[in-house]
C-alpha cells in the first residue's frame, strides 16, 4: 500500500473554500470534490488552485495512499496471571504490564456513554453479525465512505484492534480487554479501505469526520500515509476537526524502526505540532513484554507521546463459522488501541473532560520508564490502573486504627504521580460502612495533609473516609478505622 505516486497519474483532490473552512455545514463529509481527469499535473492545479474559474479552491494535493500498521505475529510461550475467567486472558501479557489483570472497582457516573470509532477495514463478518467475543458496537451510520458501506472487514485489521480495545471479559470465552460491558462503553466500526485496493488519505478524512459527526470521543488511527506524502490539508483538517468536537485521536507511530522526528510518519506526527499538540492527539509506540522499544517501532523522544504493549498481542480474529477465531497480532496497530482503550475509560469516568484532560492524565499516570526516555516523551508507558483509579493513596487513618471523639486527627494520603488538574480534593466521612457520606470539607489542597476532629455523633465501628479530586472522578476509599 505504500506505492509511490506519479503526480499525473491520479485524479486529485479540489476542496473549496466555502466548506473547507468549516462554514455552515461545519462537516468535512459536506466538502465538495471534483476530480479533474484533463491532462493536468499536480503543480498545475496548485497554481490554479484560487485564481480565475478556479478561485473557490482551497488547495489541491494527491491523495495519498493509506497502509496498516500491524505485522505478522507468533505466540511468545509466556503466561499471565489473571482473575478472569477467558480461557485465553492467560495468554495475555499486556493486561499485567498494564494493571488490568482483574476487573475495575471504579464505576462511571450514571447515564455514561462513550464511543470509542475504529477507522479501519471494518468489523463485521461476511453475514454482517460481530466477533462473538466484542462488546457492545453501534450500528453502520449513513456517512459510512460509500464504497465500504457494508462494513465488513475482509483484511482482519479492523477485528484485531476492536478485540485488543474491547474484547468482553469474564465471558467464559476467549480472550478479555480492560474494557467493562456495563462502562456505557461502545465500538464504532468506519470502514475506509478493503482488502486488496489501495487506502487513501481522502476517504481516511472523510471516516475520521464521519466518526465525529456520529459522536465519537475516542478514533482510533492504526495506520499511515505513504511516507513520501507530508502535504496532507484535508486529512489535518480532519483530525483538528475532531478535536474541536471533543475527540481525541490515538495514532500509531509506525513500524519502520524509525525516528519520527527524522522521517516524519503521517498522521502520527501531527500530534506534534499546534494546535493538536498535547490538545487533541496521542501518538504511541511499541515496546514488549519486557518494557524495551520493539524493534520494528517508530519512536521519537518529543514526536512520541506514549508507550504501549505492542509484540504478541492475543486478539480476536476474522472467522466465518463458530466456534470464534483468535490470534496473536504486532505492531504500533496494536499499541494505538491500547491506549484508545485507555482514553476511553477514562472519558467514561468523567465525561465531561476535554481531549487535553485526558491527554494530561493518561500521560500523568503512566509509567516512567528509564530506557524508554530516547524514545518517546519522558519516556512514558501506559498505566491503565493508575489511569482508572486515579493518584491518590490514603495514609492515615491505617485501618483498625481507633480515633477517640473529641480530638484532633490526621488525615493523611500521598499522590503515586502528579496531575496538574488535580491540585484540590474533596473529603467525606460514613459512619455506615460508605452506605452514606458526610462532606468534612468541600475542598482543601491537594497537599496530603487534612486534620479533623471527630464528634461524639460519629462514633462507630465501621468508619470510612473517602478523597476525591475536585477536577475528576478518582475517589479513593480508605479501609475501616474506629472512632470512640
Amino acid at each position: 500500500m505504500n506505492a509511490t505516486q506519479k503526480n499525473a497519474a491520479l485524479p486529485v483532490i479540489l476542496i473549496t473554500a466555502l466548506f473547507f473552512f468549516w462554514g455552515a455545514a461545519n462537516n468535512l463529509n459536506d466538502v465538495l470534490i471534483a476530480h479533474f481527469r484533463k491532462a493536468f499535473t499536480l503543480s498545475d492545479l496548485q497554481s490554479l488552485a484560487g485564481s480565475g474559474e478556479y478561485e473557490t479552491i482551497a488547495f489541491c494535493e494527491r491523495n495519498a495512499q493509506v497502509g496498516i500498521l500491524s505485522l505478522a505475529s507468533t505466540p511468545l510461550g509466556l503466561k499471565t496471571l489473571t482473575a478472569f475467567n477467558d480461557p485465553l486472558a492467560f495468554d495475555q501479557w499486556p493486561l499485567a504490564t498494564l494493571g488490568a489483570t482483574e476487573p475495575w472497582t471504579a464505576t462511571p457516573p450514571a447515564g455514561s456513554s462513550t464511543i470509542v470509532a475504529i477507522v479501519d477495514s471494518g468489523l463485521r463478518r461476511l453475514d454482517g453479525t460481530i466477533h462473538a467475543d466484542i462488546g457492545a458496537v453501534q450500528p453502520i451510520p449513513a456517512c459510512q465512505p460509500a464504497p465500504y458501506a457494508d462494513g465488513i472487514d475482509r483484511e482482519g485489521h479492523g477485528t484485531r484492534l476492536a478485540g485488543t480495545i474491547a474484547a468482553l471479559f469474564d465471558n467464559s470465552i476467549g480472550i478479555a480487554s480492560a474494557v467493562p460491558a456495563t462502562w456505557g462503553i461502545s465500538l464504532l466500526p468506519i470502514k475506509f479501505f478493503e482488502t486488496g485496493e489501495p487506502a487513501t488519505a481522502y476517504y481516511a478524512s472523510t471516516a475520521i469526520s464521519c466518526a465525529v459527526d456520529q459522536g465519537a470521543k475516542v478514533v482510533n488511527a492504526s495506520w499511515h500515509v505513504a511516507p513520501a506524502d507530508s502535504n496532507l490539508t484535508m486529512l489535518k483538517s480532519a483530525i483538528e476537526y475532531a478535536m474541536g468536537k471533543g475527540c481525541l485521536v490515538v495514532a500509531a507511530a509506525g513500524n519502520s524502526g524509525t525516528n519520527n522526528e527524522l522521517f516524519p510518519i503521517y498522521p502520527a506526527n501531527f500530534g506534534a505540532v499546534p494546535p493538536l499538540a498535547g490538545n487533541g492527539m496521542l501518538t504511541v509506540m511499541a515496546v514488549d513484554r519486557y518494557d524495551v522499544k520493539a524493534s520494528f517501532s517508530n519512536y521519537g523522544p518529543n514526536t512520541v507521546d506514549i508507550a504501549a504493549p505492542g509484540v504478541g498481542i492475543m486478539t480476536t480474529g476474522q472467522y466465518l463459522v463458530d466456534p470464534p477465531r483468535y490470534e496473536f497480532h504486532t505492531g504500533t496497530s496494536a499499541s494505538a488501541a491500547f491506549v484508545s482503550a485507555g482514553a476511553a475509560l477514562v472519558f467514561a469516568l468523567n465525561p465531561a473532560w476535554t481531549p487535553r484532560q485526558v491527554i494530561q492524565h493518561l500521560t500523568a499516570a503512566a509509567d516512567v520508564v528509564a530506557g524508554l526516555r530516547l524514545a518517546c516523551v519522558g519516556g512514558r508507558r501506559l498505566n491503565l490502573r493508575r489511569a482508572v483509579y486515579g493518584p491518590i493513596v490514603i495514609l492515615a487513618p491505617l485501618s483498625g486504627t481507633s480515633l477517640p471523639a473529641g480530638q484532633q486527627a490526621q488525615i493523611r494520603w500521598g499522590n503515586e504521580y502528579t496531575n496538574p488538574d488535580f491540585t484540590d480534593v474533596a473529603i467525606d466521612f460514613s459512619k455506615d460502612d460508605g452506605v452514606t457520606w458526610t462532606p468534612l470539607t468541600a475542598s482543601t489542597p491537594n497537599d496530603g495533609a487534612f486534620d479533623w476532629t471527630p464528634g461524639a455523633a460519629d462514633r462507630t465501628t465501621k468508619a470510612r473516609l473517602r478523597i476525591t479530586p475536585l477536577a475528576g472522578n478518582f475517589p479513593v476509599t480508605s479501609d475501616k478505622f474506629k472512632i470512640v
